[in-house]
């Protein structure tokens, strides 16, 4: 670990610390060729936990989070050969982190 410093404007230094990025950030999602149909399971138990639970029906994050996983699931059943469609439809990421 390397450290730098420099003046700042108000006279004090700054010190800068240098780490090289951990080895899990350099690689990407695996690809999963199954990520859009085990998404519309995922968000299907999902929507039947939150039918389960005892949260009220009209409290918000229970209204954003049901509207959020039928869009998804919506989204996902439209274009189940298209995991790019789907990925630009739900704005998230890639399908692996939907």
């Amino acid at each position: 670990m390397t450290q730098q410093s420099q003046k700042s404007s108000l006279g004090g230094s700054v010190f800068f610390v240098w780490q090289p990025w951990p080895s899990f950030l350099k690689v990407g999602i695996p690809v999963d060729y199954d990520a859009v149909p085990k998404m519309i399971v995922k968000y299907q138990a999902l929507l039947d936990k939150m039918a389960a639970s005892d949260m009220p029906e009209d409290a918000q994050y229970r209204i954003n989070v049901e509207k959020i996983a039928r869009y998804r699931i919506k989204a996902a059943q439209e274009n189940l050969d298209d995991p790019e469609m789907v990925e630009e439809l739900c704005n998230c990421g890639q399908v692996e982190e939907l």
